[in-house]
């Protein structure tokens, strides 16, 4: 195995706040090796802490994006029905939620990652972004048995 420079980085965890200024310098070849606070691996991005607040904001952004295409098959235009709508939030939203959610969705509060959920369930159900879940769960035509903390509890049952 041949180690370059160039596809490789130092990572460097620890749950010591004493330690969140300190840089690891590690030399290949007699050149340092870049050094990376918040590196993507397996399509995580990781930070010192093991927190996951840099993979969330990234997730967030993701599904934000993902919400305007709802919104748009939702709008005035298209008119898409909610079944249809359920369709696209499993196929296009739901899968980066649940990406390796196993691994990082345990370390966070779930209110962090159930705002992008409720606005996709508020586009689904014509709903404003102001109102409650609760209101947008009672007016869809399956049953939500789990709050939305992952996806693919949200969606499971049909009434």
């Amino acid at each position: 195995m041949q180690l370059t420079i160039t596809n490789s980085e130092v990572i460097f965890f620890s749950s010591e706040n004493r330690e969140a200024a300190w840089t690891p310098s590690i030399t290949l070849n007699g050149q340092p090796m870049p050094f990376n606070p918040t590196p993507k691996f397996l399509g995580i991005y990781h930070n010192r802490t093991l927190c996951f607040s840099c993979h969330v904001e990234e997730t967030n952004r993701k599904v934000s994006a993902r919400c305007k295409v709802l919104a748009s098959l939702a709008g005035k235009t298209c008119r898409w029905k909610k079944s249809s709508l359920r369709s696209v939030h499993k196929i296009v939203i739901a899968p980066v939620i649940n990406y390796a959610a196993a691994s990082w969705q345990l370390w966070l509060s779930k209110f962090r990652m159930e705002t992008a959920q409720n606005r996709a369930l508020c586009i689904i159900t014509r709903q404003n972004q102001i109102t409650p879940a609760e209101h947008c769960v009672l007016r869809l035509p399956w049953r939500v048995t789990v709050p939305p903390v992952n996806g693919s509890a949200l969606w499971h049952t049909k009434r």
